[in-house]
């Protein structure tokens, strides 16, 4: 599950390996395989603003922490970046467990 919100970092990740165009097409296909589920941030605003408030991290972030809160998954990401990694303590405290990284 992922939000569309949460899709704009791998977006942008991959956007600078890429370029946008192909980015875009292999998110789009993701969303199309129906391999992950789209949550729709109605769903989870309060938690993704709770998140934003209390972690110094972006609100793309927040909001795939936000869904794997609310829906008892695992947030995956695909590297621990700076930002996470400081923020590291903070997150496990507000998720109750670690994310997981790719790389």
């Amino acid at each position: 599950r992922a939000t569309r919100l949460g899709l704009i970092e791998p977006l942008y990740i991959t956007c600078r390996l890429w370029g946008f165009d192909k980015a875009l097409t292999r998110i789009l296909l993701l969303i199309d395989s129906q391999v992950i589920e789209i949550i729709e941030i109605y769903d989870i605003w309060q938690q993704i603003a709770d998140c934003k408030c209390k972690i110094s991290i972006s609100l793309g972030d927040c909001a795939t922490l936000a869904a794997a809160k609310r829906f008892g998954l695992m947030p995956i990401f695909l590297h621990e970046e700076k930002e996470l990694l400081e923020a590291k303590e903070k997150i496990v405290e507000w998720l109750g467990t670690k994310p997981f990284y790719l790389l």
